[in-house]
């Protein structure tokens, strides 16, 4: 029930129920716990004794998971702490889509508009694209939305666009 949490490689105890039960509910995975690791390599915690325990763990949104593509424990770091160091890798994808109706997507050449003869022309494109499309029953978005559309295409058309 709890795999797709914890994965298969979990070293379990009873306070890691507290912890799937949280990473279940906030649609969190576990991934300190996805990896082939040997024992000694999953042990965050060493009691006085020889007691060891995995409580250290990283949690991330199961949207992201598969960003995470190792965590493992380092048990030879010299720390003052009775934790051992644990290392992960996580890879950071950035998404490379545009944004279409960003200032710099879109870019006219507005220098021409001061010219009289280019401004009456987009005046009137413009007021002839627009009484073409409006109705009187459109609500205040599909207006919005004919207006947008209306100043792209008719600057497109009569002013160009920069590249």
């Amino acid at each position: 029930m709890y795999r797709p949490i914890i994965g298969k490689y979990s070293v379990s105890h009873d306070n890691g129920i507290r912890l799937i039960n949280f990473a279940f509910s906030k649609n969190m995975v576990v991934a300190s716990t996805l990896f082939i690791r040997e024992d000694i390599h999953k042990m965050t915690w060493r009691s006085p004794g020889q007691t060891f325990n995995q409580i250290d763990h990283l949690v991330i949104d199961a949207r992201h998971a598969s960003n995470v593509m190792d965590v493992r424990t380092f048990r030879e770091a010299t720390v003052d702490s009775d934790h051992y160091l644990s290392k992960s890798k996580i890879r950071s994808r950035i998404s490379k889509a545009r944004n279409t109706f960003g200032s710099y997507a879109r870019k006219f050449d507005s220098e021409k508009l001061k010219s009289t003869e280019t401004s009456s022309a987009y005046r009137e494109k413009l007021n002839e694209y627009l009484t073409r499309h409006v109705d009187d029953n459109d609500d205040i978005n599909e207006a919005l939305t004919l207006l947008k559309n209306a100043i792209t295409q008719t600057a497109s058309t009569v002013l160009g666009r920069i590249e």
